[in-house]
């Protein structure tokens, strides 16, 4: 596997294989850039043809979630200025004040903010809370935090969001004084070279996810290659304040159930397998995705518009990424298991600060789900009272019997045990965790009419509807 980029490092090599898959996929517009073993090429494509740019400059990439990332970088500098530790409790970090009441566990660490595993839920609030000079209110984010109850115990289960990353902005401004944008500026984007522009237009970075930021495709890919050192990236070299790549990928956290790409969860990274690290954003009108392999020193950075744009992605790596060539199908149950399956241990409400989740049984001995928000939905087409008929697989997985009724946010749901193996505690889309408020009714009754016949499920379609084929 030495080679397997090689055909995309000959001239034009990359350039030709991103239109034609920009073209098969239908996505307008599309870049990337990839370095191998210090090799670097970009390529970026426009047009409904997927026509060459030759003559466009490329245009900066939206980051998105992929914040979290840059946000994590800060944190490993901190660390190795002694500024805290990977293990220092937020409540022992200097100037700290933790609600003196609540639910709020002031032995949460610096590790469990930037590997979800802190336990909140939520909070739903839709951005990080300032003050009037633009710094990261922390009183009024650990306020929001502490209204309402954790979701799981400290440390126990990955469960994705935002809090982590917005804490963690918050206490490098707490201990440095200096605001998260300076910070960014000064320590990462500054010294690598990939800093916008335009820094009139920097605005206040969301540090989790910030849909209005971007980088230039270039300066991402230097940002990335700085997690290729074998050691400490040192001052006046690739950043102003010396960290070690490595630790923020050297520890890691399995994940609570089931996922087709994903295999473990590292400190702002997830792991890939085969030791391929990174991190996807879905941003309105795009999909960006950032890989880096420090052992085979490859690093790539994409972005695509169009909801397909994901699909760009995979075709061009599907050969050479794992999470494409290893991608995993849930393994259903055949009919007579699947008939002999007791649902009613299924059945329940299950909860986040987020949504409802209410799993019933019908009376043809089927599971349907109906989600109910609690937030303004994401996908205003999508009725809580239209419900999703579900097909069983192992490890109590489903998936929706239609893929055409797919909900994004649900390609399945898997119940997850609780410790006494009794019930079912949680349930899991791949992404989050809802935690079991109470059974519902024995059945979801449908006397009087024809039981809705449903088409067998294709595992292609819902493969294709994950967005890795």
């Amino acid at each position: 596997m030495a080679d397997d980029f090689d055909s995309l490092l000959i001239e034009h090599g990359l350039q030709n294989e991103l239109r034609q898959a920009a073209a098969a996929v239908g996505t307008p517009t599309a870049g990337l850039a990839l370095s191998v073993r210090g090799q670097q090429r970009i390529a970026y494509v426009t047009g409904a043809e997927g026509a060459d740019a030759a003559d466009a400059s490329v245009p900066s990439m939206p980051m998105g979630c992929l914040m979290k990332l840059l946000t994590a970088a800060l944190i490993a500098q901190a660390v190795e200025d002694g500024s805290f530790g990977w293990d220092s409790a937020i409540g022992d970090i200097a100037g700290v004040q933790l609600p003196p009441t609540g639910s709020l566990d002031h032995a949460i660490t610096l590790r469990h903010l930037l590997s979800h595993s802190h336990g909140w839920d939520g909070p739903a609030i839709p951005r990080v809370p300032r003050r009037p000079d633009g710094r990261i209110d922390l009183r009024e984010l650990f306020r929001a935090i502490d209204s309402v109850p954790p979701l799981v115990a400290v440390g126990r289960y990955y469960n994705y969001g935002n809090a982590g990353a917005w804490v963690c902005a918050a206490l490098l401004e707490q201990v440095t004084g200096i605001a998260y944008r300076q910070l960014l500026l000064d320590r990462l984007l500054v010294p690598l070279r990939c800093a916008p522009e335009r820094l009139a237009d920097l605005g206040e970075p969301c540090p989790a996810a910030d849909f209005n930021f971007a980088l230039p495709l270039e300066g991402a890919l230097r940002f990335l290659e700085a997690h290729l050192a074998d050691s400490r990236s040192e001052p006046g070299g690739s950043c102003a304040a010396a960290f070690s790549p490595c630790t923020l990928l050297s520890w890691s956290l399995p994940l609570p159930g089931w996922s087709p790409s994903e295999r473990r969860v590292c400190l702002g990274w997830k792991s890939y397998g085969s030791d391929w690290y990174g991190h996807n954003a879905q941003i309105p009108g795009y999909s960006a995705a950032m890989r880096i392999n420090p052992k085979r020193k490859v690093a790539c950075a994409f972005f695509g518009e169009g909801e397909r744009a994901f699909s760009v992605f995979a075709r061009l790596f599907s050969r050479r990424l794992p999470e494409f060539y290893e991608f995993t199908v849930p393994r259903m149950l055949d009919r007579s298991h699947a008939s002999g399956l007791d649902l009613s241990s299924y059945q329940a409400t299950f909860d986040s600060c987020f949504s409802s989740v209410v799993v019933n049984q019908t009376d043809d001995h089927r599971l349907e789900y109906r989600v109910h928000s609690h937030v303004p939905s994401a996908e205003p087409t999508l009725r809580a009272d239209v419900p999703t008929v579900l097909a069983p697989a192992r490890e109590h997985m489903f998936l929706p019997a239609d893929p055409t009724r797919t909900r994004a946010d649900f390609p399945f749901l898997q119940f997850l045990p609780a410790a006494s193996g009794a019930s079912f505690e949680y349930l899991w889309n791949g992404t989050n965790l809802w935690k079991r408020s109470h059974d519902s009714p024995a059945a979801h009754t449908t006397t009087g009419r024809e039981p809705e016949r449903q088409p067998e499920l294709d595992l292609e379609s819902w493969s294709r509807l994950m967005g890795r084929c």
